[in-house]
């Protein structure tokens, strides 16, 4: 396989990937990359930011408002958590309560917890909880990424 660079003067850039057929390798590759190249926006003290998808933990609704959580930082931001939940579930991303989005790629590990609800541990040393309703969609989330190549655990 051959990796060409090129330096356009106008114009749109754009990325070829020619193939003699599309693997399992190849999609996963593509999918990476769009999610590595993918931003949301931000905001925090006054200030707009872009903020990669692959450094979102988890998305989160207070009090009417809607924040992105990194590892250590947070901001708020303008759009809904539907907007969200919509734009990043094939990121992903999958809703484990009503006002919360998770990124199943920064799990650090799952509990079974009471009332048919889990415990999940994020890389960052937070702890959600994911709510019954949500459960299945969180499990088949999960055997969806490891079935994929990736092990979210």
């Amino acid at each position: 396989m051959e990796l060409r660079w090129e330096r356009i003067q106008e114009g749109k850039e754009e990325i070829i990937i020619r193939a003699y057929k599309m693997t399992k390798s190849l999609e996963k590759f593509i999918h990476d990359f769009k999610q590595y190249s993918m931003e949301l926006y931000g905001k925090k003290e006054d200030c707009e930011y872009r903020i990669p998808i692959r450094n979102v933990y988890y998305i989160e609704v207070i009090d009417g408002k809607c924040f992105l959580y990194e590892k250590e930082e947070f901001y708020e931001s303008q759009q809904s958590l539907k907007e969200f939940e919509s734009r990043l579930k094939n990121f992903g991303f999958v809703r484990i309560s009503k006002s919360c989005i998770l990124n199943c790629r920064k799990l650090k590990g799952v509990k079974a917890d009471k009332n048919h609800r889990m415990k999940v541990f994020l890389l960052n040393g937070e702890c959600l909880i994911v709510n019954r309703t949500y459960l299945a969609s969180v499990k088949e989330m999960l055997k969806k990424l490891s079935e994929g190549g990736e092990n979210p655990l």
